[in-house]
Formats: structure tokens, sequence, C-alpha cells
């Protein structure tokens, strides 16, 4: 219940866990940029050494689809 990132770190703390392995999909980094990500907000909260394993390639919006959105957003900005 709560936060996964906050309860994965917890429970890694409360194990006495050497490091937290976890399972992501691929992404591009725009994605990650714009995607609130488990991945990322566990490594901000723990000290722990954390194994990233790349899991399947990201779906069709994610690769194309988002960066056209963020990239007429920009044009939009740019153009006011």
């Amino acid at each position: 219940m709560g936060d996964s990132a906050a309860c994965i770190v917890e429970l890694a703390q409360r194990l006495h866990c050497e490091r937290i392995v976890m399972g992501t999909a691929r992404k591009d980094s725009l994605v990650r940029l714009v995607e609130d990500c488990v991945v990322n907000r566990v490594l901000e909260r723990t000290t722990l050494p954390v194994e990233v394993i790349a899991g399947n390639q990201a779906s069709n919006w994610e690769r194309y689809g988002i960066p056209a959105a963020v990239g007429a957003l920009l044009a939009v900005a740019l153009a006011d």
C-alpha cells in the first residue's frame, strides 16, 4: 500500500538487502524525462545499488507518440 518506490526501499532496508534488482521496459530518454518512473524514484530514495534489467521494447506510443507530442508542444510554445 502507498508509494511503490517508498515501499520497495523500505522493504529492502528491513530485509537488510545488499542490492535491489528491478525490471523495466526499454524507453528512450525523452519518455523517461516526462514519465514518472518507479525505477527513477527508487534510485532517488536509496543508497543501495540498484540493478535494472531491461524488459520488452516500449510501445509505439512511447517510442513515437510522446516525442511527437513533446515536439509539437515545443513548436507551439516557440511560435507564441
